[in-house]
């Protein structure tokens, strides 16, 4: 708290004596100098880059006008301080008892369900009706003769360590999801959220797809995932989503580092319907990508030709994490790996 007031008295002493202030950047700092007198303030070093076009350069010292300069310090300041503001705001909060209750508040005008919050608290949102599905026994795992039914509270973590889930399916629901940020993290978010929420870098949608699996919406009944995340948000409740045990799966994703969001994110599952992928991360939503029926007998340039051919029936976007073509051609090296990796596992389920 020292260092922000120090920054809010520079601001109100630049506005105050109205001088010229130059700015020098150091490795993990910069001051300020007025008068002769430097004085030193730190912020993080993913801080310091300002845009180009505010400063005027001479040699390699940055000179603002009073404005710009207390502009510069202000959004340093309102930055710094962004871990204590409350960022999600919420005008109405209702936990139902029914599931009848909960569709009947998620009608009204600005309604969003609360899963884990973990995505939707990171942005800055005003919620006037947030639902909380807690109270309705949405958390569960059950194992048949056909498959799983997953609750849409079970939490990531939740799905990282059941056994017989990741038993069925070689450990893919664990490879998908211990990524994400940390098991803090995972104890909050849910399933349901991952999968409604349709984001682009999920990694559960995109394992998801690769599957035999449904979601099931409380009016509406069972959807196929693939048809579920082609659709915008809309106004039904996500209850629980079964999973069938009829394909084998693999997934794999490249990341700039452990727990970072997927710069591509591939999963590749055959089954007695035949082979398929997803690519995730792209950074659109992941897509569902149909690959020929004799993967399994192809030799590695067969493999390399399936695989560049594949990656390249999507769009790219680029970004922070890579451009549209490195993530073409990681998704290539992604689906190949996938493919030889069911082959050596067996083949189908």
């Amino acid at each position: 708290m020292d260092n922000i007031r120090q920054r809010v008295f520079l601001i109100a002493q630049v506005f105050r004596q109205k001088m010229p202030v130059a700015l020098h950047r150091t490795a993990d700092s910069c001051y300020t100098e007025n008068e002769g007198k430097k004085t030193r303030v730190h912020y993080p070093r993913q801080r310091q880059m300002v845009r180009k076009n505010t400063f005027e350069r001479k040699n390699d010292v940055k000179l603002l006008s009073i404005q710009r300069r207390a502009k510069t310090l202000a959004d340093c300041e309102r930055r710094h301080a962004a871990k204590e503001e409350i960022m999600l705001h919420i005008n109405h909060y209702y936990r139902p008892d029914t599931l009848e209750e909960a569709w009947q508040l998620r009608q009204k005008k600005g309604s969003a369900i609360l899963g884990g919050t973990g995505w939707l608290r990171l942005g800055e949102h005003t919620i006037q009706h947030a639902i909380d599905l807690s109270s309705l026994d949405l958390s569960y795992i059950q194992e048949d003769e056909d498959g799983f039914l997953i609750g849409a509270m079970t939490t990531l973590r939740e799905i990282e360590i059941n056994e017989p889930l990741n038993k069925a399916f070689d450990g893919a629901f664990a490879e998908a999801v211990w990524h994400i940020v940390g098991v803090q993290f995972r104890n909050c978010a849910t399933i349901g959220g991952s999968a409604y929420g349709r984001f682009g870098f999920s990694d559960v949608l995109a394992l998801l797809l690769a599957l035999d699996c449904e979601v099931h919406l409380y009016k509406e009944g069972w959807v196929p995932i693939a048809e579920f995340a082609g659709r915008s948000n809309e106004a039904d409740l996500l209850t629980e989503i079964r999973i069938r045990k009829n394909r084998r799966v693999v997934y794999l994703s490249e990341r700039l580092n452990a727990n970072d969001f997927p710069a591509c994110a591939v999963a590749v599952s055959n089954g007695t319907d035949g082979w398929r992928c997803t690519i995730g991360a792209r950074p659109c939503r992941a897509k569902l990508v149909t690959l020929p029926t004799d993967c399994g007998s192809r030799d590695e340039s067969g493999l390399r030709k399936i695989a560049e051919k594949a990656a390249a029936s999507v769009t790219y976007g680029g970004g922070m994490r890579g451009s549209a073509a490195y993530r073409q051609a990681v998704a290539a090296v992604l689906i190949r790996r996938g493919i030889q990796a069911l082959c050596a596992k067996g083949g189908q389920a």
